[in-house]
């Protein structure tokens, strides 16, 4: 078996095996006169223990490549892959090679037929005793998960006519265990699932995130079976899980069904769903099971994932545990989806947010729509990262999903990729991977060696020494640092920068700043986060307090820093953060959500109203439309000019296709079209007589290019701009 996700747990793990079998009837074997290799160049890899085999009796070895006796088990000095060929040698050379092919996960490939050597994937994995046929402890099902519109019957059958045990919303067969007799009625009409929307999942006295209230009508649900075959007490089959949706739920999302044991969801004592016996009045706010951490606030489940778009449908065990901070107490609750070793071979398998480069996501979130600071919008987060996918740091894709958790209707949550160790270091051939908050030096992977001396450097050293910050510059990414900044301060995120900041670094690469969670954000258009960013006052814990504001205290000491940060200010001022550009993105996330509003009321009463919802993104609406002028206000201000502009200053006349301000100039030139669709392709400035001194070609097509002149001599110059629609001449002043 090359693929043991979780049919057979050996000492504490899944691990790989390979199994011999002694055919004769008579004769003992040596087995020390045996090697077994996974490397036709090295025969004797592993030379098999000093023990007798029996005859007709079988000897399994754990590949674990940890070259170990456990419990009476063998464990190899290598492990298994798939696509690979297994050597059995003497001393004399190879006696036999199997070449296996790529086997799916919980299947094992062995010997069926003695006389003639036949081999072929086995449908049951036959740990340390006989090879099955492929017909032999197969589980059948006359239908697959779907979606339905119609009652149907459910029909079960077993190849080995084992007793097949079934489970209703649970994890495992044997949690409140039925027997499958010949089928089983799947009705449209699912009143039969249990509702545990009716659970509180807050207490009630007033939190700062909404409270649980019961749904003011029945929920959707859905039908989830968990089964597998058992001969003995023995489970004789994999587990199998299969979930069916009602047509009449009405959806245009991808679903996401988690089943797990209702105990560890919703008891007292165990559930992660629930205030729970750890629930305490006299500190409501930060108390609750869902609150509590570690492995023991980890439960096991199955996922399925439906995509709507293509029918396809996709399905694996995993952990899920409670996510976020203070959002625990909100009535839905953040799910962290991890892929453990243990379960699914460190890999999630969802078709999402997959590229080349990053084949298989090992954590996810179904974050919760409830996060956002003071308003009912739902999207605050979600909304960041759209606008800034396209800016030099990594950031968090999302998909809307509809969720069910033990047959019950969960809600529209967001689906999104975690910052997870596991997630960056599949790309990476070592361990060589530092995550940590530069702000409080809380270290989530590594160490905090290496960015304690950075901080040190900045500290006891002036940024405005150029060799000090070209020395700095070596340690961090500059472009990814002043994008990041630029995000924060434009979406006015109070929740930072103490909180909700981390930095990588991935072996011998830069540090990096992460950008994530942006509930805080878009409180107040007028807000100074240029002040919120440099206070330095030793009193203040929260937000921000003096170690958490120090860089960028110090990066502005320098005047390259500064150039650099304020000319990229205002070209995304004008771009990304323009409000065409956000205002945009706003519409397309509310057109996403429109149709799920009344569901997600029903269930949890938040919004709460679809009105409510409406008026909410108005407000956020507002904010994306004045923001630009007001952080330009903020910008002059705070660092003592007059010159910085963006599109809300100037005024256009009916004849006018370019803007080119200001105008004189000391150091740059902003050039904004009035059309977004007129792209700038080619700048070209020339001097008095009418030589070439600076040509430009923007990266790519913009509306906004900013250009600087600080180079150049006093004087009067020629600025041509090419553009998709021809060649337009201006005279700028620099003094």
């Amino acid at each position: 078996m090359t693929n043991n996700k979780s049919y057979l747990e050996i000492d504490g793990s899944y691990y790989d095996w390979l199994e011999l079998y002694n055919s004769s009837n008579t004769v003992s074997v040596q087995l020390s006169d045996y090697f077994v290799s996974d490397n036709e160049n090295d025969l004797y890899k592993y030379q098999l223990p000093n023990l007798q085999l029996a005859p007709n009796a079988h000897f399994t070895l754990i590949c674990s490549g940890e070259n170990l006796i456990i419990n009476g088990n063998y464990h190899t000095n290598f492990a298994l892959n798939n696509l690979e060929k297994i050597c059995l040698s003497t001393s004399q050379g190879v006696l036999n090679t199997w070449e296996v092919t790529q086997l799916p996960s919980d299947l094992s490939f062995g010997v069926i037929e003695e006389s003639n050597n036949e081999t072929s994937i086995l449908q049951f994995p036959s740990f340390n005793t006989f090879n099955e046929s492929t017909q032999n402890n197969k589980i059948t099902a006359s239908h697959s998960t779907s979606l339905y519109s119609d009652d149907f019957h459910f029909k079960l059958n077993s190849y080995n006519n084992d007793t097949i045990f079934y489970s209703l919303n649970n994890y495992h067969p044997t949690s409140n265990p039925l027997v499958f007799s010949d089928s089983l009625l799947i009705p449209i009409n699912l009143t039969n699932v249990p509702d545990v929307s009716q659970i509180p999942s807050t207490s009630f006295l007033p939190l700062s995130y909404h409270n649980w209230q019961a749904p003011s009508q029945a929920v959707q649900k859905c039908f989830s079976i968990s089964y597998a075959s058992y001969r003995n007490g023995q489970r004789t089959s994999p587990i199998y899980h299969k979930t069916f949706i009602p047509e009449t739920n009405n959806t245009n999302l991808d679903i996401v069904s988690i089943t797990s044991d209702s105990v560890g969801l919703f008891s007292n004592q165990f559930g992660i769903l629930v205030p729970g016996d750890s629930y305490l009045d006299s500190d409501h706010e930060w108390t609750g099971n869902f609150f509590r951490e570690g492995e023991n606030w980890e439960r096991k489940a199955h996922l399925t994932y439906i995509t709507q778009s293509q029918n396809r449908v996709f399905s694996q065990p995993l952990t899920i545990k409670i996510a976020g901070g203070k959002t625990r107490q909100s009535a839905q609750k953040s799910l962290a989806l991890q892929a453990s070793e243990e379960l699914a071979n460190s890999k999630l398998l969802l078709p999402v947010f997959q590229t080349a480069e990053a084949p298989f996501i090992n954590a996810l979130t179904l974050k919760t729509t409830m996060g956002d600071w003071e308003t009912h919008t739902m999207i605050k987060d979600i909304l960041a990262h759209k606008i800034s996918q396209d800016l030099s740091f990594k950031s968090q894709d999302y998909k809307f999903v509809e969720v069910y958790i033990n047959g019950v209707y969960f809600g529209v949550q967001s689906l999104r990729e975690r910052f997870s160790p596991k997630n960056f270091l599949q790309n990476l051939e070592h361990d060589d991977l530092t995550i940590l908050n530069p702000s409080n030096l809380t270290v989530n992977y590594g160490t905090t060696t290496e960015f304690e001396k950075i901080i040190d450097f900045v500290e006891n050293n002036s940024m405005s020494n150029a060799n000090n910050y070209e020395q700095l510059t070596q340690k961090i990414d500059i472009e990814n640092l002043i994008d990041y900044y630029c995000a924060e301060l434009f979406f006015g995120n109070y929740d930072w920068p103490i909180n909700n900041i981390k930095v990588i670094k991935a072996g011998s690469n830069q540090w990096q700043w992460l950008f994530y969670d942006l509930d805080g954000a878009f409180l107040n258009a007028q807000t100074n986060m240029f002040e919120h960013l440099t206070h330095n006052d030793e009193t203040t814990s929260y937000p921000n307090p003096p170690a958490s504001t120090l860089l960028f205290r110090k990066l502005i000491e320098n005047k390259t820093f500064e150039s650099s940060f304020i000319l990229r200010y205002t070209q995304l001022l004008h771009s990304t953060f323009s409000k065409q550009n956000t205002t945009a993105a706003l519409d397309q996330l509310k057109d996403e959500l429109i149709p799920l509003i009344p569901s997600q009321i029903n269930r949890w009463g938040f919004p709460s109203s679809f009105e409510r919802w409406e008026a909410d993104l108005d407000i956020l609406r507002q904010f994306l439309i004045k923001r630009p002028c007001l952080v330009i206000n903020n910008m002059n201000s705070f660092f003592e000019s007059e010159y910085l502009q963006t599109a809300c200053h100037v005024k256009w006349n009916d004849t006018e296709n370019f803007k080119i301000y200001p105008n004189p100039t000391s150091d740059f030139i902003h050039i904004i079209s009035k059309d977004q669709q007129l792209k700038i392709n080619r700048i070209g400035l020339y001097n008095s007589i009418g030589k070439l001194v600076q040509e430009k070609t923007p990266l790519k097509q913009s509306f906004h290019y900013s250009l600087s002149i600080q180079s150049l001599s006093q004087g009067s110059y020629t600025l041509i701009l090419y553009s998709n629609e021809g060649k337009v001449q201006h005279k700028i002043i620099k003094f």
